[in-house]
């Protein structure tokens, strides 16, 4: 047995470089891809950093060539709006604003009817130039989920007197102009918000756009999880997907969105590059073996070369069928997918009482075709007046609207239109604005009431709306010196809607803070509490946290001598427990090929309450929203598994699955 070890040593070589060889090239086959995508992923880094610096370049021009400053110092809207317009246009911008000393949103372009927001208490560029600081973010916008702002104060002898920002809305539009300028054509962009799913992306084939809608959705792991680096097949499309995430500027523990890096599968990296490597150890470890042994033939190399080439095969296919095991297919839906959802935009700001407001409803399809929308909202008639219901951006015609009605006693708007076939299956669209003035210093809810519904084109009049976001709003007065405010604008970027629930148990809030001036404050669970006096800060803002879940209140005031003046109420909700686990129940667990099993999805959640939607996958293919009770036909034999996910209105989420078994 020695003597044959000693003999056979190149053979046992020859076996030892064949498994290490293995060994080193199996990972070979996932990292020649990963190596292209760090090398695009950089390239989108510096592409968002370039993009980032050129919109603080243009404000910091804007400021300098001091073209505003006397309309901004004037307040004069139409001349700042015009010439906005004019720079956003001539600098390839998106989006473009300018406010005044006291942080008022003077004019907004695209968003020409947005103006008299409060920008330096509510965006965190906006309380970075009151500081008087340049700063360049991305982050979520007021008028659009996600945007670049590069923001540059207006000064005069150290004195912040207004400000320009200047950057883009990350839409459609600059997903192709993003890719043209940074990388190759062959590669996908989606860009998408932790709130709305995805808000633009550079897909073009329908079908791959719907199916990349619903892959996206705010409730899939990609967004809930931050799922990456993973193989999926869209419709005939095979990619590698990175998934590259946003930092929010508020909290950088969270994120406020991502781009998701749609890399083209290419199996020659993928299969055939590391068999290749691997062949070629099998066909010198074999030369080597019997290089010097009496084996050796003429018709060596030819063997060696076929035994190399089998190997090429063998791997090249055994590596294809991992890279396919790990695959998700996302295909078209075996069950009816409810994905529309209306909401306001913004769904919350702070306001100045002298400035009517344009709130749009807006609608986010999710890709389906609907062609009627019934939209009603509530409000408190004692705080705003509804003055006007505006459709001139609408998706419906102008000719189609059944109802525009406003009771200003009752406090209630109700507004229905309908889309001839086929409908409307745009992303998202505008169904009116709404003209809101202001009555009195305090906050006010817009809801939507449970009339509200959106109705599917598929001629069943299947109501498809999953989800609204109801308003809160803050409104403010700056008195005639300008220092003091008739109502202290309180913001929380952590929790920036009063009549939403948020799952953070730290709570950030802001105030614009006059030098020298003390406020007390106080944070319970009473609406109407007076601020401690014994806790005061002269400071602008405050860290807060909250271990039990409930409702809050944060209570701040002004400190005159040793007197608390008027209080600002702000609202906080906060529920950081997960609702129960979905219970599924099914008409039957084990079915014949071609069966349809009816599904029951149920839970109970005890503080914000459940979203009315669930999120169901279908063995390894992608989290699709529905409503509670849903039919599917299982057409291919085997065991399949059910996941079903359910969220409460605060984000919390949980998950159950069950296997179904198909003869």
């Amino acid at each position: 047995m020695v003597s044959f070890f000693r003999k056979e040593k190149r053979f046992i070589l020859a076996v030892c470089i064949t498994i290490i060889g293995v060994g080193l090239l199996y990972p070979l086959m996932f990292f020649t891809t990963r190596t292209y995508v760090n090398h695009v992923a950089g390239e989108i880094s510096n592409g968002i950093q370039q993009d980032l610096t050129y919109s603080l370049e243009q404000a910091k021009e804007i400021v300098d060539s001091k073209t505003l400053h006397s309309y901004i110092a004037s307040g004069d809207h139409d001349k700042t709006l015009a010439i906005l317009n004019e720079e956003k246009i001539n600098r390839k911008l998106s989006t473009m604003v300018a406010v005044d000393k006291n942080g008022i949103a003077l004019a907004r372009t695209p968003i020409l009817s947005s103006y008299g927001d409060y920008i330096f208490q509510t965006q965190p560029w906006g309380r970075e130039a009151a500081k008087g600081n340049p700063i360049a973010q991305l982050g979520r916008g007021r008028t659009y989920p996600l945007v670049i702002i590069g923001a540059y104060p207006i000064t005069e002898q150290e004195m912040v007197k207004g400000a320009i920002f200047a950057g883009y809305r990350m839409d459609d539009d600059y997903a192709t102009r993003f890719r043209r300028a940074y990388l190759e054509d062959k590669n996908d962009l989606v860009f998408y918000s932790t709130t709305d799913g995805v808000v633009g992306h550079t897909l073009t084939s329908p079908e791959r756009k719907q199916m990349a809608l619903n892959m996206f959705s705010p409730g899939s792991d990609w967004i809930q999880k931050q799922l990456s680096d993973q193989y999926a097949q869209i419709d005939t499309g095979s990619y590698f997907i990175r998934n590259i995430p946003f930092t929010d500027p508020d909290d950088t523990t969270r994120n406020v969105g991502g781009v998701l890096l749609l890399i083209p599968l290419n199996f020659m990296y993928e299969a055939v590059i590391p068999s290749l490597g691997l062949a070629l150890i099998v066909f010198f470890s074999i030369l080597h073996f019997v290089r010097k042994s009496k084996r050796f033939k003429k018709s060596t190399p030819y063997i060696a070369f076929g035994v190399a080439l089998a190997v090429l095969i063998l791997a090249s296919l055994a590596n294809q069928y991992l890279v396919r095991q790990k695959t998700i297919k996302v295909q078209n839906s075996l069950y009816s997918i409810y994905n529309s959802t209306l909401k306001l935009v913004p769904d919350s700001n702070i306001y100045d009482l002298t400035s009517s407001q344009k709130i749009a409803i807006q609608i986010n399809t999710g890709g389906e075709a609907i062609n009627a929308i019934q939209a009603n909202l509530a409000y408190d008639p004692e705080k705003v007046t509804i003055e006007d219901i505006l459709t001139t951006n609408s998706i419906c015609p102008a000719g189609n609207f059944l109802e525009k009605t406003i009771d200003n006693t009752k406090g209630e708007v109700r507004i229905s239109c309908y889309i001839v076939n086929p409908g409307f299956n745009k992303d998202k669209g505008t169904i009116a604005e709404i003209l809101v003035q202001p009555k009195q210093i305090g906050e006010f809810p817009l809801t939507f009431t449970s009339q509200t519904q959106v109705l599917a084109n598929d001629g069943l009049g299947t109501n498809v709306l999953r989800e609204t976001t109801n308003g809160n709003y803050s409104v403010t007065h700056l008195s005639q010196n300008n220092k003091e405010a008739q109502g202290l604008p309180v913001f929380s970027p952590t929790h920036p809607n009063g009549a939403r629930w948020y799952n953070q148990k730290d709570i950030k809030l802001y105030w614009p803070a006059v030098h020298g001036t003390s406020y007390a404050y106080s944070i319970d669970q009473s609406p109407t509490s007076t601020p401690d006096i014994n806790s005061a800060t002269e400071l602008g803002s405050i860290s807060l946290h909250e271990e039990k879940d409930g409702q809050y209140y944060f209570h701040i005031a002004q400190i005159a001598g040793k007197m608390v003046g008027p209080a600002t109420h702000y609202g906080i909700r906060i529920d950081s427990t997960k609702p129960e686990p979905p219970t599924i129940k099914m008409s039957s667990s084990s079915i014949r090929k071609g069966d349809v099993v009816r599904v029951e999805l149920m839970s109970k959640d005890l503080g914000s309450g459940l979203q009315s939607n669930y999120y169901i996958r279908i063995n390894d293919g992608t989290l699709l929203p529905t409503l509670p009770q849903l039919s599917i036909p299982f057409v291919e034999k085997g065991s399949h598994t059910l996941k079903v996910r359910v969220f409460d209105n605060a984000g919390n989420f949980s998950e159950t699955t069950k296997e179904i078994s198909v003869d």
